[in-house]
């Protein structure tokens, strides 16, 4: 007897899982889960960004359009912007929630993050040496950050596709 109850008991919660599952389906994306997205799309977006400024102005420099203060310029400048966005856009000051089913790409982008902040400090070290490793270490670096970036960036691009396909 009590174990028919204990198995009624289990396929009661069993089924409400089903209908609360089926119903979140339903419904869509949590707003965490698209406040997530909403957070990784802007941050990977400005961190991008800012690369390719220090990219472009760190090529100038054979092409002449750039002289060395210039990149040490764009890379403070990336920093800071990169920064500004990673606290303010991602992190959302302190308030950012990541769900579960994020948590990969999360780590991914603090990864990234955390690597591209190692490259730019790589790079100004060369200001305080002069020795050109520091360039070809922090470029190293930054290859690194920038493809483990993308790999957050494709991870969350599938994740909005299929989504989109739920709508």
């Amino acid at each position: 007897m009590k174990e028919k109850v204990i198995s009624r008991f289990i396929l009661l919660v069993l089924f409400v899982l089903l209908v609360l599952t089926q119903i979140t389906v339903a419904a869509g994306p949590s707003e965490q889960a698209k406040t997530f997205i909403s957070s990784a799309g802007g941050y990977l977006k400005t961190q991008n960004e800012q690369g390719m400024k220090v990219a472009t102005t760190m090529n100038g420099l054979n092409t002449g359009t750039s002289t060395l203060d210039d990149v040490r310029a764009a890379i403070k400048s990336a920093r800071s912007v990169t920064n500004a966005g990673w606290h303010g856009d991602y992190l959302r000051n302190g308030k950012l929630v990541v769900p579960a089913s994020f948590q990969k790409i999360d780590k991914k982008i603090h990864e990234s993050h955390n690597l591209r902040e190692k490259a730019y400090d790589e790079y100004l070290k060369y200001w305080k040496d002069s020795k050109t490793y520091h360039i070809e270490s922090g470029h190293k670096i930054f290859k690194k950050s920038e493809a483990i970036a993308q790999e957050a960036t494709k991870e969350l691009t599938k994740i909005m596709q299929a989504m989109n396909k739920g709508k």
